[in-house]
């Protein structure tokens, strides 16, 4: 894991750059309008510790706790979506405004991606390789769901404590009549894609030896002596 804890390393600063840049805005700009993103980041630090929580459990327990964190994991991914806010609040050039959400969903999608590295590491020590490749699409898919249902339905991870019926009859209504709800699996579908090519691309550049004196057939860069 020590690779990952220089993952985390660069995820603070990445949100302390965000915090940094919605200081500067309130303070120059005098608007408060996208405060919301620092907000956001802090849900999606959520799934992002509680991730490091669940591969230390064992038995029955890393599978309750594995529920907890997929509860909260769209948290980490949702902010992607802030982007329809881009011109809620013109006070600020649209470039600043663009690169503040940008960097906020960057940071949201790395953090959970970091933590979707840690479990599957945890669950390639219980399946084999193509149950874990089709459980992670399936969490990839239920993130992606989650991110539908918080957008443009505004249900929030723990509605399924305090509004759990209401929750559940609005899921199974778009799961049992599926073409009344094309922009739901519409979404869905893209998202789920979108997530899927990041956190491939996210696997290969840590396996790729760029900084590597030699590739795997023992070449030196060219330049090299």
């Amino acid at each position: 894991m020590k690779h990952l804890s220089s993952i985390d390393g660069l995820l603070v600063a990445l949100v302390a750059l965000v915090i940094t840049m919605t200081g500067f805005r309130v303070w120059y700009f005098g608007s408060t309008h996208y405060i919301f993103l620092v907000i956001n980041l802090a849900l999606a630090a959520i799934p992002w510790r509680l991730g490091k929580w669940v591969v230390r459990q064992q038995y029955w327990r890393f599978y309750a706790a594995l529920a907890l964190w997929l509860l909260f994991l769209p948290n980490a991914m949702y902010i992607v979506t802030d982007l329809v806010h881009l011109h809620n609040d013109a006070v600020a050039p649209v470039w600043y405004d663009t690169l503040l959400i940008f960097a906020a969903a960057i940071a949201g999608l790395f953090m959970g991606f970091t933590s979707l590295l840690e479990v599957e590491q945890k669950l390639k020590q219980l399946f084999m390789p193509r149950t874990v490749s089709i459980i992670i699409g399936a969490i990839l898919f239920l993130s992606a769901f989650g991110v539908y249902l918080g957008r443009f339905l505004r249900w929030y991870s723990w509605d399924i404590i305090t509004r759990p019926l209401a929750l559940l009859e609005s899921i199974i209504v778009r799961i049992v009549f599926p073409f009344d709800h094309i922009r739901t699996w519409g979404m869905t579908t893209i998202l789920t894609l979108l997530f899927m090519l990041c956190y491939a691309m996210l696997k290969q550049l840590r396996q790729a030896p760029l900084f590597s004196a030699t590739d795997k057939r023992g070449i030196r860069p060219v330049g090299e002596r």
